[in-house]
């Protein structure tokens, strides 16, 4: 009982600090505008909402992306009832299916796949069934199952879920083979993880790639970690991420380079841009070293 008043608390502190989100979303519209890389040509983009989101939630996130010159539509992923989130995503294959292919048929170039906790894991589940159709993979404090984590997941949320989707908790929902980050070069194609180290319903640890994984990736299909101190529900509008968000959109794949948040906020004294981006990676053959990307 102690450890879910615990992460109940932990929801509630979050909620609380994605007001704070929102209001610097409003504060800082004008600069994001300014400094926020753009596409030199329309590329389509389907985000995906977190558990039980609206469509409606994402339109702020939508306005910004259409803004920067991308196309950009929202698929409701729902969430499963009754079923695995395995059987869940082969049901989403299906319907989702049709909408990536007429957009990157349409535009002649791969969908991009935005998905913000719950819909960032079903982005990284349907993503490979799709070949050259997908673009790449963008994901904002998208959880994994991992039984060796099994008690970083937050009790509350764990329960609330549990509630709506009538599974015991997150470990059944996965499914006997659990539900993990990529591995290294498969699918062929980027792959970012966008977490926070405040989050308080997606533990960090839970949505980082793995280092080895990060490190022994190709530059042909990069694994990255961004870590952005912000709020698990405010995510999709924190105007850090939406800046980190639009540059990796804009990394052309050829020529994949690690996110510099500098190349963007030169006003912040080091110590406070550490604060906001802490320690990123990225795949060593595209940064040359294993490790850290400075700030």
């Amino acid at each position: 009982m102690k450890r879910m008043l615990e992460d109940a608390l932990k929801l509630q502190r979050d909620f609380s600090r994605s007001t704070l989100d929102r209001g610097a979303a409003a504060a800082l519209d004008r600069w994001l505008r300014w400094r926020a890389p753009r596409t030199e040509q329309p590329r389509p983009v389907i985000t995906l909402p977190g558990f039980a989101a609206p469509r409606s939630s994402h339109k702020s996130l939508r306005r910004f992306l259409a803004d920067r010159g991308f196309v950009v539509e929202t698929f409701q992923a729902g969430f499963p009832r009754g079923e695995t989130i395995p059987e869940f995503v082969d049901n989403l294959e299906q319907q989702l299916g049709p909408q990536i292919r007429v957009l990157s048929e349409r535009y002649g170039c791969g969908v991009s796949l935005v998905g913000q906790s719950a819909g960032g894991l079903f982005a990284r589940e349907v993503a490979g069934r799709f070949g050259e159709h997908i673009d790449r993979v963008i994901t904002l404090a998208a959880p994994t199952n991992d039984p060796a984590q099994a008690g970083l997941q937050n009790r509350a949320l764990e329960w609330l879920v549990g509630r709506l989707s009538g599974a015991a908790d997150f470990n059944e929902q996965a499914g006997e083979g659990g539900l993990f980050h990529w591995p290294a070069d498969t699918p062929r194609l980027p792959y970012v993880a966008i977490c926070s180290p405040v989050d308080g319903a997606v533990p960090e640890p839970t949505a980082l790639i793995p280092d080895t994984t990060v490190a022994n990736s190709s530059a042909a299909a990069p694994r990255e970690n961004l870590r952005v101190r912000c709020s698990h529900f405010g995510m999709h509008r924190h105007p850090l991420v939406l800046l980190a968000l639009a540059d990796r959109l804009c990394q052309p794949r050829d020529n994949w380079q690690p996110f510099q948040p500098r190349d963007y906020i030169r006003f912040l004294p080091d110590a406070a841009l550490r604060h906001h981006f802490p320690e990123s990676s990225l795949s060593s053959e595209c940064q040359g070293v294993v490790g850290a990307v400075a700030v």
